[in-house]
């Protein structure tokens, strides 16, 4: 009789620890502040809901499912490098693409020009046609997109964000060799910006002089302004976002 009533009390007391362990997850659940990527992840989940609203701000609205195959766009291999998706895309009349995942994540864009460029072992110039595709990351996929970066100048923390640019260039008149250019530069730089930048380090190679002339090669195509200016409209963006999420929530 004893072993029963002990069997008795301790069922029902685990019974209760089960319960109590099952209301204090669900009570951190609900009190639970939602990150970049619940709010991004729910409007992707309800975009009909949205689209139009967004569309009205200027910005073609596309969702990306995760990509399973390598795709061509370099600023989409991010993604596929990272397996993440969805992923949230607004283009802008001028074809640039924000992008959000967990935040604001990238800022990718591509345009055409005609240059003059040096010839292979000569002084002599040449007319090319270029493409240039210009990404703008922040390195953390898993946190959100920093506003003021607070971390101490120097370490690796403080350089948040990777420009890299991917540069094709082809003359005009056949048959002409181009001389060795800087096709692919990148760098790491502080988001706050654009400004201070740094490889990192490594026995190997001079970093801090490496880090300038991919710095170099990277401001003869876009200014420090430029690079700032993208990746506040990309906070701006998300801002508004979130905003029209507390909306339709309501």
């Amino acid at each position: 009789m004893k072993e029963y009533t002990f069997w008795k009390l301790f069922c029902a007391g685990l019974a209760g620890f089960v319960a109590l362990v099952l209301c204090l997850a669900c009570l951190m659940e609900l009190g639970r502040e939602e990150t970049e990527y619940d709010i991004i992840q729910a409007i992707i989940e309800d975009i009909s809901a949205c689209q139009t609203e967004i569309e009205g701000w200027g910005y073609q609205v596309t969702v990306l499912p995760r990509i399973e195959e390598e795709p061509e766009s370099h600023g989409l291999k991010h993604y596929y490098w990272n397996h993440a998706g969805p992923v949230l895309m607004l283009t802008d009349r001028e074809g640039g693409n924000w992008c959000f995942y967990y935040g604001f994540d990238q800022y990718f864009t591509q345009f055409s020009d005609t240059c003059s460029m040096p010839l292979y072992r000569s002084d002599e110039l040449t007319e090319v046609n270029r493409t240039v595709e210009l990404q703008i990351t922040k390195r953390s996929m898993g946190k959100p997109p920093l506003r003021e970066n607070t971390k101490e100048p120097g370490t690796d923390a403080y350089y948040d964000v990777e420009v890299s640019l991917e540069i094709q260039a082809e003359p005009i008149e056949p048959g002409k060799a181009l001389d060795w250019f800087n096709s692919h530069p990148h760098n790491f730089y502080c988001s706050n910006n654009f400004v201070e930048s740094f490889l990192g380090e490594t026995s190997f190679v001079d970093m801090e002089k490496k880090s300038r002339n991919e710095d170099r090669a990277i401001k003869r195509e876009i200014s420090a302004e430029q690079l700032l200016h993208y990746y506040r409209q990309g906070l701006e963006l998300q801002d508004k976002l979130a905003g029209l999420y507390l909306k339709n929530g309501d």
